[in-house]
């Protein structure tokens, strides 16, 4: 951070007029994580003046801001990526637990259709998982879907 020499430039007198903003003023600064308020301040000036920056698409003119913390950035990226790992873990389950419900749902269909035309189910007929096979017909709107699926991840 540049320190600016001149005391006329770099002083300001700030009243805040919001009441939830000043009671978070006082709450951060009630942490004990920064040595003084002049200190807190320039710190949320920092990372707002950054924001602000970065919200109009305009070119930094500020090095990035530094919180007193620069590794909560860190962490916060971590936590996010752990919540991801989970997102993706339960996709995988509902992913699974969708195909065990599509043999179990195929194999009823299939079976029922063999019993309306007449022919003999066996358990060992189930148990091959020869019945567990989608219909024709379904098995084509599930291919459709995931040639659909494969090409939004190209």
């Amino acid at each position: 951070m540049k320190k600016t020499q001149d005391k006329k430039v770099n002083s300001f007198h700030v009243r805040i007029y919001d009441d939830d903003l000043l009671k978070s003023v006082n709450e951060l600064y009630g942490l004990g994580e920064f040595e003084s308020m002049n200190e807190l301040l320039n710190t949320a000036l920092a990372i707002g003046a950054e924001k602000m920056y970065l919200e109009r698409g305009r070119r930094r003119v500020l090095d990035a801001a530094k919180d007193k913390d620069s590794d909560m950035t860190n962490v916060k990226m971590d936590e996010l990526l752990k919540r991801i790992k989970n997102i993706e873990t339960t996709n995988d389950d509902v992913f699974v637990m969708m195909s065990a419900m599509e043999m179990l749902v195929s194999a009823l269909y299939n079976v029922k259709t063999m019993e309306l035309k007449g022919e003999d189910v066996s358990a060992e007929l189930l148990d091959s998982g020869h019945l567990s096979a989608p219909p024709e017909n379904v098995q084509q709107v599930k291919d459709s879907l995931v040639r659909r699926f494969k090409k939004k991840e190209n």
